[in-house]
C-alpha cells in the first residue's frame, strides 16, 4: 500500500513538472513562410488563413508571409490560378509549393465582350498564355501564334518588322480581298491602319511595313490571347467576325499587394544568310556562261557600253575606251593579255553580297514594369523600348511602347477601369516602288529594285563591291544607292480606354465602355540625284539611248524628235501618310443567376463604332538635297506625268460608320445540360442603299452536354472528363475592298498630247451596286472534350463545316458605263475540317516535370460559285488569285510544258488556245490575259494555303532549369519557284545550278529539260518578245513548282532560374536567364525548294526573309 501511494506521489509530480512544458507546446507563436509556384516563381498576394478561425494574411512581394498560430494548426493557402492547398504546421517556418490548377485555368472563356465559364461555353476557343508562347527576340505577338492554335494558320510571308504575317482560321472565308481575323485588345476592336488583301501582302510594297494591326504591342504586356474559330465564338461580333476573331488580354493590377518592379531585356543576333544554302553558280562558272553568251553575240562594243543593263563587259568595254589625258592612255590597254587579266580578276572575284548588305547588328529590347495594388485600387504601368541597328544596312527600327492600367473599387459594386496604350515608331527601308503586274510578258515588275536579299541573289557575283556598273542606262553602285535612295517611315498610335461595371443586383451587372484610337503613319522616301533613277531620268549619252530610255519625256506629236529630260535638276521626294481616328461606345447589361439546379444567364448590347481614315501620297520633284532642299522644278516633268496619266498627289478619305444590337440567353440544368442561343442587328454605312442590305441579323444557336456530370459516369483512371458540344449560327463580314454600294466618282484632268490642251475630267471610279450586302457564311460546329489519366491529359476535337456565300469579287461586265469589273456578290465557297489540340503532362514531381502540347487541323476548301475567271498569270503566279469553280481558293496551275525543240527553246501545250500555227508557236503562244481558254492547257497542282498546319511543343523542368523545344509543320499546298529563267539575259545575271544541265547543241533535248541560252541571232530570227514571253512561261511551269510542306524547328530555348537564397542576396526577388534559338533549320522541305524558305515570298520592295536568330534574354523580380 505504501508503495502504490509512492508511485501515485511519484506520477503526480512528474505531471506537475510536464505541464508547463504542454502550456508552452499550446501557446501561439509567430509562424513564417513563403509561397511559390511549381516553377519556383514567388507568389505575390497568395492568401494565407488559418483554418477554423478568421485570421489570415497575405504574402507580401517576394512571396513571404508571417502569421500567428500554433505547431499542428492547419494553414489554408489560396492564390488565383492556383490549386488550393491545406498545409499542417509543423515548424515555425514553412516552405509551400502550390500547383497549376489547369481546371480552373481552362474554365473561362474571354470573349472580349464578357467573360464565360468554360462549362457553360459551347463555341470552339482556344486559349494560350502569353509565357507559354513567348518567342524570345520575336516582336509581333501574331507570330507566336505559329503552331500553337489548331486551325490557326500563319505563314511569314515576309520577316520585316510591321509587315503582318499571313493569317487565316479556318482557311479564311472570302475570296477576294483581307482575310486577317479581327483583333479585339481589352474589349476593344483594334482596327488595321491598312486593309491589303493577300497578294498585297506579298507584293513587298512600302503599304506592308504598316500592315501588321498589332506590331505596336508589347508582348511583355500580354496575360492571353483567345482565338475564337467557329459561329458561336465569335457570333457576338456579327458582322465582323467572318473570319474569325483573336482576342487580346493585357496585363492588369491585383488587389491587396504590393509593389512588384520588373525588368526584361532579351538581346538577339541574327545570323547572315549564306550561299551554301542556295544552288547558285560561283563566279568562276558564271564567267564561263558569260563566255558563251559572248560567243553566241551578247556584249557588242555598243550594247555593253550603252545597253540598259551592263556588268562585267561593261566595266571591261568602258575602261578600254576610257583615255587619260594626264597619262595620255586608255584605262586599260586593248590588248588580249589586258583583257584577259581583267576578266580574270572578276572570274575569281566571288564576292559575297550577303556579306556587304547584311550585318551581324544586334536588337535589343528593355521593358520596365510596375504593379501594385490597394484595397480600393491595382495598378499595372510598363515602358518599353525595342532597337534594332539593321539587319541589312538599309534597314533600322526603334520603337517605344507604353502601357498603363487603373482599375478602381469604389465599394462592393463598381468597379472603374482607366486605361491607356501607347507607341512610337521610326523606321527606316531601302528606297522601293509599287511592284506591278505586266500580262503581256508574264512578269511582276518592280523598277528600281534595291531590295538587299534579292539583290544579294540576282546580282552577279563577278562584280565587285566598289565598282559602279549599268542599270537602267545608268551607272549604280549599291552601297551608294541606299545613301541616296532610302525611306523614312513613323508610327505614331495612341489609344484611351475606360470601362465601368456596375453591381446593380448580385445577379444583374450593368456595363459601359467607350474607347478611342488614334493612329498617324508618315512614309518619306528620298531619292537623290546620285541615285540611280534620278540618273536614269537623265540619261542619254548617244541618240540610241535616248530613243531607248522610257524614262525620258517624249512629244507624241513629234516623235520623230529627240527625246528630252524632264528632270534636269533635283531629286526626288515623295511622302505618304495615313490616318486612323475610331472610336466605339459600348452599353451591356449581364444577367446570371442560379435557382438551384437552374443556370440561367442573359446578355445583352448595344455598340456604336466610328472610324475615319484618310489617305494623302505625294510625290515632289526637283528638290535639291544637297542644297538644303531647295526646290527647282521643271514643268516639263508635269507634261510626262500628264502624258503618262499619273498623278503626283492624291487625296482620299475613308468614313466607316456601324452599328450593333445585340442579345442572347444561355440556360443550364444542374451544369449538364446547356443551351444557347445569340442574335444580333448589324448596321453599316458600306452597304447598299436599301435596308435589306444595310442591316443584317446575324445569329448562332448551340448546345452542350457536360457527359461526366451525369449520375452513370464514373471518372476513373483512364476517363476523367468528357463534354459534347455543338453549334450553328450565321456570322458575315464587309469586304473592305468593295466601295461601290454608291457611285464613286475621281476628280483629275485629261491628258491630251499637248498640254495646253488638258481639260478638267470627272472619272467613274466604280458604278453603283445598290445590292452590294455583306459577306455570309453559315457555320455548323461539333466538339469533343475529354480529359484522360487522371486530368493529366486534355483533349479537344473540333469538325466543322463553312458554306460561305455572297461572297464578293471582281465580276466581268459588259463595260457599258465605261467599267469592265465591278464588284458584286457572286461567290460561294465550302470548307470542312477537323481540328485536334492535345496537351499531357508526362512526368510531374517535385524536382521534374515534363510537358507536352500539340496542335494538328485538316481543312478541305472548294469554290461551288464564282461568276469571274482569272486571267492566265493570276492562275500561275501562285499569288492567291487562282480561284476557279471546283477548285480551292488560291490555287496554283502550270502552263503544261512539253520538252524542248530542237534549238533548245521550251515548247507548251496551249491546248485549245487559237495560236498562229506557226514554226514556233507552242514556244511563244502563251497568253497571260487570257480568261476564256486556260482550264484547255493549265495543269492544277493544289491550293498555295496549307490544307495540314500543326505544332509541337514539350517542356522539360529539373529543378531550376528549364528547357523548350517548339516544332511546327505545313502540308497539302503548292508552291511557285523562284523564277529564275530571266527572259533578257547580260552580264549582271545570276545563274541557278540548274544551269550546268542546261541544252547546248542539238540533240541535248533527249536529256534536259533546262533550256538554252539563246543566241543573238535565234533572238532576231524568234523575235526579242516572243522570246521573253517563252522564258517566262517555262517560269511557269509544271517544273518551277514545289511541295510546300514542311517541319520546322521554330524554336529552342533552355532557361535557369536563380536560387531564392541566391537572389536573396542580391537583393531580387527573382531572376531567369535564358537562351533561345529560333527559327534555326527546316528538319524536312521539298529539295526542289533549293534552299527557298517555303513560308517566304522573294517579291523584293521591303521583304525580308525570317532570320535564324540567337537571343539572351534577362528577367529580374525586384
Amino acid at each position: 500500500m505504501k508503495q502504490s501511494l509512492r508511485y501515485i506521489i511519484r506520477l503526480g509530480f512528474l505531471l506537475l513538472l510536464a505541464l508547463p512544458f504542454s502550456a508552452l507546446a499550446q501557446q501561439a507563436s509567430l509562424i513564417t513562410g513563403s509561397v511559390r509556384s511549381s516553377r519556383g516563381e514567388a507568389l505575390i498576394g497568395a492568401s494565407v488563413r488559418l483554418v477554423g478561425t478568421t485570421q489570415g494574411t497575405l504574402t507580401d512581394s517576394v512571396g513571404k508571409f508571417t502569421i500567428t498560430a500554433r505547431i499542428g494548426d492547419t494553414l489554408l493557402v489560396t492564390s488565383v490560378g492556383m490549386q488550393a492547398k491545406k498545409v499542417k504546421i509543423h515548424s515555425a517556418r514553412l516552405t509551400i509549393t502550390l500547383e497549376e490548377d489547369n481546371k480552373l485555368i481552362e474554365d473561362v472563356v474571354v470573349t472580349g465582350y464578357q467573360k464565360i465559364r468554360n462549362r457553360v461555353y459551347t463555341g470552339a476557343a482556344s486559349s494560350v498564355k502569353m509565357r507559354d508562347i513567348h518567342l524570345e527576340g520575336t516582336q509581333d505577338i501574331s507570330r507566336m501564334l505559329e503552331g500553337r492554335v489548331p486551325g490557326l494558320s500563319i505563314q511569314s510571308i515576309s520577316g520585316t518588322f510591321g509587315a503582318a504575317p499571313r493569317i487565316n482560321i479556318r482557311g479564311g472565308a472570302s475570296i477576294l480581298g483581307n482575310v486577317q481575323p479581327l483583333w479585339v485588345i481589352d474589349g476593344a476592336v483594334y482596327e488595321d491602319l491598312v486593309h491589303l488583301s493577300l497578294d498585297q501582302l506579298a507584293s513587298g510594297d512600302a503599304a506592308t511595313l504598316i500592315s501588321s494591326a498589332v506590331s505596336g504591342l508589347n508582348a511583355s504586356d500580354i496575360q492571353d490571347i483567345q482565338v475564337l474559330k467557329d459561329a458561336s465564338a465569335t457570333s457576338i461580333y456579327g458582322a465582323r467576325a467572318l473570319n474569325g476573331v483573336i482576342v487580346v488580354t493585357t496585363k492588369s493590377g491585383r488587389r491587396d499587394t504590393p509593389l512588384r518592379v520588373s525588368y526584361a531585356t532579351e538581346n538577339t543576333m541574327r545570323l547572315r544568310p549564306s550561299y551554301s544554302q542556295y544552288d547558285l553558280l560561283n563566279s568562276q562558272e558564271t564567267m564561263g556562261i558569260y563566255e558563251e553568251m559572248r560567243q553566241k553575240g551578247y556584249f557588242s562594243l555598243a550594247s555593253s557600253l550603252y545597253g540598259r543593263r551592263g556588268g562585267v563587259y561593261h566595266l571591261l568595254n568602258r575602261a578600254l575606251s576610257e583615255y587619260d589625258p594626264e597619262t595620255g592612255t586608255y584605262r586599260l590597254e586593248n590588248t588580249p593579255e589586258a583583257r584577259r587579266a581583267f576578266l580574270e580578276q572578276h572570274e575569281r572575284a566571288n564576292t559575297d553580297w550577303f556579306s556587304e548588305l547584311f550585318r551581324l547588328t544586334p536588337t535589343t529590347s528593355h521593358t520596365v514594369s510596375f504593379s501594385a495594388g490597394g484595397r480600393s485600387s491595382a495598378t499595372y504601368a510598363s515602358l518599353g523600348f525595342f532597337y534594332d541597328g539593321g539587319w541589312t544596312v538599309a534597314d533600322r527600327v526603334q520603337r517605344i511602347t507604353a502601357n498603363l492600367k487603373n482599375t478602381f473599387y469604389l465599394g462592393d459594386r463598381l468597379q472603374v477601369t482607366l486605361s491607356a496604350q501607347g507607341n512610337i515608331r521610326s523606321q527606316s527601308a531601302p528606297g522601293t516602288l509599287p511592284q506591278r503586274k505586266n500580262t503581256t510578258l508574264g512578269l511582276f515588275e518592280r523598277d528600281f529594285d534595291i531590295n538587299p536579299f534579292s539583290y544579294a541573289l540576282g546580282t552577279s557575283r563577278t562584280l565587285l563591291p566598289s565598282e559602279r556598273y549599268r542599270n537602267n542606262w545608268a551607272p549604280l553602285n549599291i552601297h551608294q544607292e541606299y545613301r541616296s535612295n532610302h525611306m523614312d517611315i513613323g508610327v505614331l498610335d495612341f489609344k484611351a480606354q475606360a470601362e465601368a461595371s456596375y453591381k446593380v443586383r448580385p445577379y444583374l451587372e450593368a456595363r459601359a465602355l467607350v474607347s478611342t484610337r488614334q493612329a498617324y503613319t508618315s512614309m518619306t522616301h528620298e531619292i537623290t540625284e546620285r541615285s540611280n533613277q534620278v540618273l536614269a531620268y537623265r540619261a542619254m549619252e548617244t541618240p540610241e539611248v535616248a530613243s531607248a530610255n522610257i524614262y525620258l519625256l517624249r512629244d507624241p506629236e513629234h516623235p520623230e524628235h529627240r527625246p528630252e529630260v524632264a528632270l534636269p535638276h533635283g531629286g526626288i521626294l515623295k511622302k505618304d501618310e495615313t490616318s486612323l481616328k475610331s472610336y466605339l461606345m459600348r452599353l451591356a447589361l449581364d444577367y446570371d443567376r442560379h435557382i438551384g439546379p437552374h443556370d440561367i444567364k442573359a446578355f445583352g448590347f448595344t455598340e456604336i463604332r466610328y472610324a475615319d481614315r484618310s489617305h494623302t501620297p505625294f510625290t515632289g520633284y526637283g528638290v535639291q538635297y544637297d542644297r538644303g532642299g531647295q526646290i527647282n522644278t521643271d514643268p516639263r516633268i508635269f507634261s510626262k506625268l500628264l502624258r503618262e496619266g499619273e498623278d503626283y498627289f492624291a487625296y482620299s478619305r475613308r468614313y466607316d460608320r456601324g452599328v450593333t444590337f445585340s442579345a442572347s440567353t444561355t440556360y443550364g440544368y444542374d451544369g449538364r445540360y446547356i443551351l444557347n442561343a445569340l442574335i444580333n442587328m448589324e448596321g453599316s454605312n458600306a452597304s447598299g442603299r436599301n435596308a435589306r442590305t444595310q442591316w443584317l441579323p446575324t445569329w448562332n444557336v448551340g448546345g452542350k452536354w457536360n457527359v461526366d456530370r451525369e449520375a452513370f459516369f464514373h471518372p476513373s483512371s483512364l476517363l476523367s472528363r468528357l463534354a459534347v458540344r455543338m453549334s450553328y449560327g450565321l456570322t458575315a463580314k464587309m469586304n473592305e475592298e468593295a466601295v461601290n454600294a454608291n457611285s464613286v466618282y475621281q476628280g483629275g484632268t485629261t491628258s491630251p498630247r499637248r498640254y495646253q490642251d488638258r481639260e478638267n475630267a470627272l472619272r467613274i471610279r466604280h458604278l453603283e451596286n445598290r445590292d452590294l450586302t455583306w459577306e455570309k457564311m453559315y457555320e455548323l460546329n461539333l466538339g469533343l472534350e475529354t480529359a484522360w489519366a487522371g486530368d493529366r491529359v486534355w483533349a479537344t476535337v473540333d469538325l466543322y463545316q463553312r458554306n460561305a456565300f455572297d461572297l464578293i469579287d471582281l465580276v466581268r461586265t459588259s463595260g457599258i458605263g465605261g467599267q469592265y469589273y465591278k464588284y458584286a456578290n457572286f461567290g460561294d465557297m465550302r470548307t470542312q475540317g477537323i481540328e485536334l489540340s492535345l496537351s499531357t503532362t508526362n512526368i510531374e514531381t517535385k524536382e521534374l516535370s515534363w510537358s507536352s502540347s500539340l496542335t494538328l487541323s485538316l481543312m478541305n476548301q472548294k469554290i461551288t460559285r464564282l461568276r469571274n475567271t482569272p486571267n492566265a498569270l493570276d492562275m500561275v503566279a501562285g499569288r492567291g488569285r487562282g480561284n476557279l469553280v471546283g477548285y480551292p481558293k488560291g490555287s496554283l496551275f502550270s502552263y503544261n510544258f512539253q520538252g524542248l525543240n530542237s534549238h533548245g527553246l521550251p515548247t507548251f501545250d496551249f491546248g485549245l488556245y487559237p495560236t498562229n500555227h506557226g514554226e514556233d508557236a507552242n514556244v511563244y503562244s502563251a497568253d497571260f490575259s487570257d480568261t476564256q481558254y486556260t482550264k484547255s492547257y493549265l495543269t492544277y497542282h493544289g491550293p498555295i494555303e496549307p490544307q495540314v498546319i500543326g505544332g509541337l511543343s514539350n517542356t522539360l523542368r529539373y529543378g531550376l532549369w528549364d528547357l523548350t523545344l517548339f516544332i511546327t509543320a505545313q502540308a497539302g499546298n503548292k508552291i511557285r519557284l523562284n523564277p529564275t529563267f530571266d527572259p533578257t539575259f547580260a552580264d549582271l545575271n545570276v545563274f541557278s545550278g540548274e544551269y550546268r544541265n542546261r541544252w547546248m547543241n542539238p540533240g541535248d533535248e533527249q536529256h534536259t529539260d533546262v533550256p538554252t541560252i539563246p543566241s543573238q541571232d535565234l533572238i532576231n530570227a524568234v523575235g526579242r518578245e516572243n522570246i521573253e514571253r517563252a522564258y517566262s512561261t517555262y517560269n511557269y511551269s509544271q517544273l518551277r513548282v514545289a511541295d510546300g510542306s514542311f517541319v520546322r524547328l521554330k524554336h529552342v530555348s533552355l532557361g535557369y532560374r536563380v536560387s531564392e537564397a541566391f537572389a536573396k542576396k542580391l537583393r531580387l526577388q527573382s531572376a531567369k536567364l535564358q537562351l533561345s534559338l529560333t527559327n534555326p533549320f527546316l528538319i524536312y522541305s521539298d529539295k526542289r525548294l533549293r534552299g527557298q524558305d517555303p513560308e517566304y515570298y522573294r517579291a523584293g520592295g521591303v521583304s525580308l526573309p525570317t532570320p535564324r536568330q540567337y537571343t539572351l534574354s534577362l528577367q529580374i523580380g525586384f
